[in-house]
Parts: C-alpha cells; sequence; structure tokens
C-alpha cells in the first residue's frame, strides 16, 4: 500500500515487477538446513538439548523454505509455513514443523523426523 504516491512512481514499479520477482535459492535453505542438523545433532550429543531442539527448529524452517520454493511458493514466516506446506500435499514435514515450534518434540524426536523420506521428499 502506498500512501503518498503523486506521480504514481511506486504503483507504477509495483505493477511492472508483480509476478516477476525472483524466488530464493532453495539450495541455500538446504544448505542451511544441513549445516542446523549438524550442530543439533552435535549438541544433543553433548546433552544439551534446549539449544539441539533451538537448531533442529532452523533445520526444519529451512527444510520447509527449501520445499516451499521448489514448489514455486514464497515462503511467509516461520509460523505460517505449516500451513503452506499443508497447501502443497508436504503435511508431515508441516506436523513436524509444528510440534517443534509448540516446543512438544524433544530434539531427538525432531531430528529423528528428517530421516523419514516425507520430511525429504521433494
Amino acid at each position: 500500500m502506498v500512501i503518498c504516491d503523486p506521480r504514481g512512481y511506486w504503483e507504477t514499479l509495483l505493477e511492472r515487477w508483480r509476478g516477476r520477482l525472483p524466488l530464493p535459492d532453495a539450495r541455500v535453505a538446504e544448505e542451511r538446513a544441513e549445516r542446523a542438523e549438524r550442530l543439533a545433532r552435535a549438541l544433543l550429543a553433548d546433552g544439551d538439548e534446549d539449544a539441539a531442539l533451538e537448531q533442529a527448529v532452523a533445520m526444519l524452517t529451512q527444510r520447509a523454505r527449501a520445499r516451499l520454493l521448489r514448489r514455486g511458493v514464497y515462503p511467509a514466516s516461520r509460523p505460517e509455513l505449516p500451513a503452506q506446506l499443508r497447501e502443497i500435499g508436504a503435511g508431515a514435514l508441516a506436523d513436524t514443523l509444528e510440534r517443534a515450534l509448540g516446543r512438544h518434540p524433544s530434539a531427538a524426536a525432531a531430528l529423528a523426523a528428517v530421516t523419514t523420506s516425507a520430511t525429504h521428499a521433494g
């Protein structure tokens, strides 16, 4: 929403680019997910459950973003990702992320979920 645009510059610019903005690279999100997963596993091995869960949430968030980007969907905010994932048929990842965001699973459970084919499917 443009508040003051007497010459129509911003409206013209917005209209010109509508639907043409490139999506971020899904590979970058996957790389971030892999780093977060490695760190989460190391933290879990060291006994730091809270820090491991934080990294597991980061990993799941990046996997969700990668999945959405591959389907041509621009990822919304973290709390909105589960609904977006369900819209593209990625219910298992949506459920895992939702549980992790609610702090219901342990870090080990969140990490175990990524080994399932439903979580990694493209």
